[in-house]
């Protein structure tokens, strides 16, 4: 069982860090436990803080993930031309057309959509070390390859919506 926003479940690997090129993707779903996958979220966001100034990142969160909200990098003043990283924890946002997640992530450039979706339930091991893929739907409908990160259900899985060639390089170690 799955949220709707993920179309389908592949197979697990091992507990591993690895880079997420956020200028490359639309959409990141952190997938696992809501306790998890919110505390997983804080972490992307202190570290991109960390890592990228305010002039070139613009956080901007949706409901209450318990981010540091003095964070200059959260001042939507003067975002034009910033990356903008849309941090939320509903996944309901991404189904739902008419959103202003789903229409930001549809229609402005440099935005990326980072999205807490809750597991229903542990999803069956995967078949191959190798097979890394977990599929989410697209925001034009249809299903998207991306990576699953463990294959424990207290942990969160992370699953990545790729879009045509990246404008610049902002990595994020997960």
């Amino acid at each position: 069982d799955h949220h709707p926003a993920v179309a389908g479940d592949s197979g697990d690997t091992a507990d591993i860090p690895f880079i997420v090129d956020l200028e490359a993707i639309g959409v990141l779903a952190v997938i696992g436990p809501p306790v998890i996958t919110s505390s997983v979220l804080r972490s992307i966001a202190c570290q991109l803080a960390v890592a990228t100034g305010p002039a070139d990142l613009h956080l901007d969160q949706r409901g209450s993930l318990g981010l540091p909200v003095d964070l200059p990098h959260s001042d939507a003043s003067g975002a034009a031309g910033r990356h903008r990283v849309i941090l939320g924890s509903n996944p309901d946002d991404l189904i739902d057309s008419t959103s202003p997640l789903r229409r930001s992530v549809d229609t402005e450039e440099r935005v990326t959509a980072i999205v807490a979706i809750p597991l229903a339930r542990r999803s069956p091991p995967a078949s191959s070390p190798s097979s890394l893929s977990r599929r989410i739907g697209g925001l034009d409908g249809s299903p998207t390859r991306g990576v699953s990160t463990s294959s424990e259900f207290s942990a969160p899985r992370l699953a990545c919506q790729p879009e045509p060639p990246p404008r610049s390089r902002r990595d994020c170690a997960v």
